[in-house]
């Protein structure tokens, strides 16, 4: 945080935006890792049954999807289907590691507190 003529500035960072490339020699590329993240998310919920599980039958279609979206969204379609599941992969961890940066802090502190802080009581 800053000031400027008594004003409060906040400076906001490149927290999300990562850059990525496939290969040693491959072209780097930036990407928010939320918002991929986010649109992986929805694709991936229609391939999962009701418990959260994908079904035997439906595995082969959800890896094309992973690799089908992940060449769209990065431009490069020279991917191994390997190398797209490792990027997800990655999309992931980054995603979770951010995560409490974007938890507002009294949020953080309901979370952590083992006690509710009010009861109410119905009595009929």
């Amino acid at each position: 945080m800053s000031a400027s003529n008594g004003e409060r500035i906040i400076t906001i960072g490149k927290k999300g935006r990562v850059t990525f490339r496939f290969g040693e020699d491959g072209e780097a590329f930036t990407i928010d890792v939320i918002e991929t993240n986010n649109q992986w998310s929805a694709i991936d919920r229609e391939y999962r049954d009701e418990e959260g599980q994908v079904p035997g039958d439906r595995i082969g279609a959800l890896n094309q999807a992973l690799w089908d979206f992940v060449k769209a969204i990065t431009g490069h379609h020279d991917v191994s289907m390997a190398m797209a599941m490792e990027f997800m992969k990655c999309i992931t961890e980054e995603s979770v590691r951010l995560k409490d940066f974007f938890v507002i802090e009294s949020d953080k502190k309901e979370q952590s507190s083992p006690e509710p802080s009010t009861t109410l009581r119905f009595s009929t």
